[in-house]
C-alpha cells in the first residue's frame, strides 16, 4: 500500500488476511497505528516510512499519493501493544518518522524472531527508551538507528545478552562524541 495517500486505517482492516507475511505502508499520511492493526500472526515484515527531507522541487509523481512525503507517525500514534500479535515478525522498518521520539516500554515483548530493526531518521535521542527495552530481541542481526539525535552510546542499551547475534550496528549521522 505504498504511496496511496492513506490517512487512516480501520483497526481491523487487515484481519481477514490471516496469512499476510509482509505489510508495507510507506509514503502515506498515516499518523496512528492502533493496537489491533497488526493482528497478523504470520506477519514477517512491517514497514512504514517517509522521506525525512523530501526535496519538493524535484519529487516526481510516484502514484496517486503524489510522491514521497515525510512520515507522520509519532510516539503518541502507537502504544506498546502495537506488535502484540506479531510473534513471527522478522523485519521492522520505521524510517523517516521524525515524530517518533519515544519507544514504549514492553513494545518488543514476544518478538524473539526479529532480525532487522530500523528506526532511521526518527526523533530518538539518549532518553527515548528505557534500559532493557531491546532484551526480547534475541535474534537481532541488523540494528540501525541512523540519523537520530543520540549524543552518547549507553552500554545499558546493549545489556542482557540480546546483542550476541548482531552483525551490523548503525548509529551513523548522530551527534555521538
Amino acid at each position: 500500500f505504498d504511496d496511496c495517500n492513506i490517512t487512516t486505517i480501520a483497526e481491523d482492516a487487515f484481519h481477514p488476511l490471516a496469512n499476510l507475511e509482509s505489510l508495507s505502508l510507506n509514503f502515506n499520511k498515516i499518523e496512528v497505528l492502533q493496537d489491533d492493526l497488526l493482528k497478523l500472526p504470520k506477519l514477517r515484515a512491517f514497514s512504514i516510512f517517509g522521506d525525512p527531507t523530501p526535496p519538493e522541487s524535484v519529487v516526481p509523481d510516484f502514484g496517486s499519493g503524489g510522491g514521497r512525503k515525510p512520515g507522520l507517525v509519532t510516539s503518541n500514534g502507537f502504544s506498546n501493544k502495537l506488535f502484540q500479535y506479531t510473534p513471527n515478525l522478522e523485519r521492522l522498518i520505521m524510517y523517516g518518522n521524525a515524530g517518533i521520539t519515544q519507544l514504549h516500554d514492553g513494545m518488543f515483548e514476544g518478538l524473539s524472531k526479529v532480525t532487522t530493526m530500523f528506526f532511521v531518521f526518527c526523533g530518538l535521542d539518549d532518553h527515548s527508551f528505557p534500559p532493557g527495552l531491546f532484551e526480547p530481541l534475541v535474534s537481532m542481526k541488523y540494528f540501525d538507528f541512523q540519523g537520530n539525535h543520540f549524543t552518547v552510546m549507553n552500554p545499558a542499551w546493549f545489556g542482557g545478552g540480546w546483542t550476541s547475534n548482531i552483525r551490523r550496528l548503525v548509529f551513523f549521522a548522530n551527534a555521538i562524541g
